[in-house]
C-alpha cells in the first residue's frame, strides 16, 4: 500500500475485542497484552506407490505424525514453567486413495509467544524437528514460516486514556 511510507506516525494504536469481559468493560493489563503469532505451512514429501510394496515408498504420512507428536515437546521441553507458548497444527492434509501412499503430506498451524527471547527458542526448535523428522525418515521438507502478529504491548498512555474516556461518559 505505502501508506507508511507517506505518512510517518509516532505511535500507532489498536484495540481487540474480548468477548469474556462484560459489555462496557476496558480491560487494562500492564506489560504483555497478546501473543507474537507465527504461522508455518510446511510439507513433508515422500514417494508414492502402492501400500502393498512399503518398501518402494517413502511415506510422507509417517514422517508428519511423527513430527506432530515430536513438536509438543518444545512446550514441555524446551520453554521454562513460567513462560508461555503454544505450538498448534491445525490442518494435516494428505491423499484421498485408500491402497496408496501419498506424495506428501500438508501441515499448517501457528505457533504463540509472549517473550521474544522465548519465541526465538521455540522457533529455532521448530526448524530443528522438523528437519530432523524429514532426514528421519527420508522426506523433503518444505517450510515456509511467517510472522504474523508482534506482541501486544499495552501503553500507560492507553491505560489513562480509557480511565478518561470511562469517567466521563459515566458522568455525562
Amino acid at each position: 500500500c505505502g501508506l507508511f511510507q507517506a505518512i510517518h506516525p509516532a505511535a500507532m494504536f489498536g484495540l481487540h475485542n474480548y468477548p469474556e469481559l462484560p459489555l462496557g468493560t476496558v480491560g487494562v493489563k500492564q506489560g504483555q497484552l497478546m501473543s507474537y503469532k507465527d504461522v508455518f505451512e510446511m510439507r513433508f514429501v515422500g514417494r508414492s506407490g502402492h501400500s502393498s510394496m512399503p518398501q518402494k515408498n517413502i511415506d510422507p504420512i509417517v514422517a508428519a505424525a511423527a513430527f506432530i507428536q515430536s513438536v509438543q515437546t518444545i512446550t514441555s521441553r524446551n520453554v521454562g514453567p513460567l513462560e508461555a507458548a503454544v505450538v498448534s497444527i491445525c490442518q494435516v492434509h494428505a491423499g484421498t486413495p485408500r491402497n496408496l501412499v501419498v506424495d506428501d503430506v500438508l501441515l499448517s498451524g501457528n505457533i504463540r509467544t509472549l517473550d521474544e527471547a522465548v519465541r526465538a527458542r521455540v522457533l529455532q526448535r521448530f526448524e530443528q524437528i522438523a528437519r530432523g523428522t524429514a532426514d528421519a525418515y527420508e522426506c523433503q521438507l518444505k517450510l515456509d514460516m511467517h510472522p504474523i502478529v508482534p506482541g501486544v504491548i499495552l501503553c500507560e498512555i492507553i491505560a489513562q486514556t480509557a480511565c478518561v474516556l470511562f469517567e466521563k461518559e459515566m458522568q455525562g
